[in-house]
């Protein structure tokens, strides 16, 4: 069973917040992971506006590359491929999965890899609200 988990960027305060399925409040942290524990508080009304939710797909990449948690949204390198460009993980209506779209999108849709068997050769270099460069 997989772990129910969130992180949020907000785009008013340029910052990533963490929560648990049943979590009261997000959590923002100073190093930006998600094992701190400084509280920002309950999100309510008009703030959500200023959030983009993503979910733990829950899936770490390997030993090799520090098992970090990915998250929709993350950039990753993915080690398997002969590819030398990054790609961005999110849900593929399609195919009902997590793949890595490359930036190559708008050309040709059917750019991306599937998730599922090449995590542990997958590397989490940073995510599309800090790091968009990245794609480029």
């Amino acid at each position: 069973m997989r772990e129910i988990k969130f992180r949020a960027w907000n785009n008013k305060e340029k910052c990533m917040l963490y929560r648990k399925l049943f979590d009261m409040n997000w959590y923002h942290t100073e190093k930006n992971d998600d094992l701190g524990s400084h509280c920002w508080g309950a999100i309510s009304g008009g703030q959500r506006n200023f959030l983009e939710v993503m979910q733990f797909i829950g899936l770490k990449t390997g030993e090799d590359y520090g098992k970090k948690e990915i998250y929709e949204s993350d950039i990753v390198f993915n080690h398997t491929v002969d590819r030398k460009e990054a790609g961005a993980v999110e849900f593929s209506d399609i195919h009902h999965a997590y793949i890595i779209r490359y930036k190559a999108k708008k050309q040709c849709p059917n750019d991306f890899d599937e998730m599922h068997g090449v995590e542990h050769n997958l590397e989490v270099i940073g995510n599309i609200h800090e790091n968009p460069e990245l794609l480029k």
